[in-house]
């Protein structure tokens, strides 16, 4: 809320007054997610296959400041551990798994949903990339 102080102007004894007026902004826009990308720590190709123990990361970028607490992601049905990127703006996390053994060969799939904006509007979920990023988990050596 933003609160303004108008002053009128003197009348002919040189009186003023002020008057106090609010005014109040509303943001009623969803958040939404301009960046998303995903990546494993695979030593041979981390931007496009993860074997068991690679993590896969998966960063993503908002249009607005987030409410962290309110952000949930899974990547390969898993819990994801969300970590703000600590830039300073609110607006750039990462999520990221360990892949494991009982994981399922093939390619890696995530969500990213429940994001708030500070004034608690609640984003549409997220379940592909916006720079065409992909990764394939395959048992083994890759």
């Amino acid at each position: 809320m933003v609160t303004i102080t108008a002053t009128k102007a003197a009348d002919s004894n040189y009186n003023s007054a002020s008057d106090t007026y609010q005014l109040t902004i509303t943001d009623d826009e969803k958040p939404t997610l301009t960046l998303v990308s995903i990546k494993s720590n695979n030593a041979k190709n981390p931007t496009s296959y993860a074997k068991e123990l690679d993590a896969i990361t998966l960063k993503f970028t908002a249009s607005e400041p987030l409410n962290m607490a309110t952000i949930t992601s899974t990547i390969t049905g898993r819990v994801a551990i969300i970590n703000d990127l600590s830039d300073g703006d609110d607006k750039t996390f990462a999520a990221t798994v360990v892949m494991q053994s009982a994981d399922t060969e093939g390619n890696i799939g995530f969500s990213i949903a429940n994001f708030a904006d500070l004034s608690g509007n609640v984003g549409d979920s997220i379940t592909t990339t916006t720079d065409s990023t992909a990764i394939t988990y395959v048992c083994g050596t890759v």
